[in-house]
């Protein structure tokens, strides 16, 4: 189906900081818009992922209530990233399932329900939206990721020093080196899931390409300002790309 898209940027920003992420080439259209969807069929199924998420956060909830650690809930990589627009991709299914799923402990349907949603069809749903929305991630942004895992290391110690309890057992500093060399594995492991991430935007963009569903770009969008070749006499750096306010495209 042809599709005809008027990308606004929200203009070339003032601060180096700001242009250096890649903030001001934001359009808010990508983010409502799709390849292969037409408008009211992405809303439709946003509203179903809204509508399944909100009553899977009150299960998870009432469920840690009912089992007496909500005090430490909020404590939890994998709870922090459903609560947090399902952030950081395929860390919580991978993560929770392959590392910290207790397989001793026995549990009933709703508790399955519960965990299968938080942890696992989560996977499906950030898929689903990664492939129908246009977004872009931008190279720098990973900075931005790797800070929050560091404030998110920095609760773990909180909740351990006002509880006592290590929500990741790999955490607990008795561990000596291990824990230091777990601590950056992590970090490298977050790293690498966002440049796969990374490069799953690149390969939307590109299929969509070839089936001219989308404008062909001279080159992937990234936020590397330091590497944009410099005018002489000129201290702004010359973009590599069109900085025209409007962009029509009609396949």
């Amino acid at each position: 189906m042809k599709r005809e898209y008027d990308d606004q940027p929200l203009g070339r920003s003032n601060w180096a900081w700001i242009r250096w992420f890649g903030f001001d080439q934001f359009v808010p259209e990508r983010a409502v818009t799709s390849y292969w969807l037409p408008n009211p069929v992405l809303l439709a199924i946003r509203v179903l992922f809204m509508l399944y998420s909100t009553a899977t956060m009150y299960a998870s909830i009432a469920q840690s209530a009912l089992n007496h650690d909500f005090n430490i809930y909020f404590g939890y990589f994998t709870h922090l990233t459903f609560v947090g627009l399902h952030a950081y991709f395929v860390v919580t299914p991978i993560v929770y399932w392959g590392v910290l799923n207790s397989k001793g402990a026995e549990k009933n349907a709703f508790e399955m329900w519960v965990n299968v949603s938080v942890h696992g069809v989560s996977l499906g749903m950030m898929l689903i939206e990664v492939i129908f929305c246009r977004m872009k991630v931008y190279t720098n942004m990973v900075i931005l990721v790797l800070i929050n895992v560091v404030i998110y290391m920095c609760l773990t110690f909180l909740v351990h020093s006002i509880t006592g309890v290590w929500v990741y057992a790999f955490l607990n500093w008795d561990l000596g080196f291990i824990a230091a060399l777990l601590y950056v594995a992590v970090g490298i492991v977050i790293t690498v899931l966002f440049f796969i991430m990374l490069c799953v935007h690149d390969l939307r963009d590109y299929i969509a390409q070839l089936t001219r569903c989308a404008p062909k770009e001279k080159i992937s969008p990234r936020s590397m300002e330091w590497l944009w070749p410099r005018s002489v006499g000129n201290t702004e750096p010359t973009p590599m790309v069109s900085t025209s306010p409007s962009q029509h495209y009609n396949p």
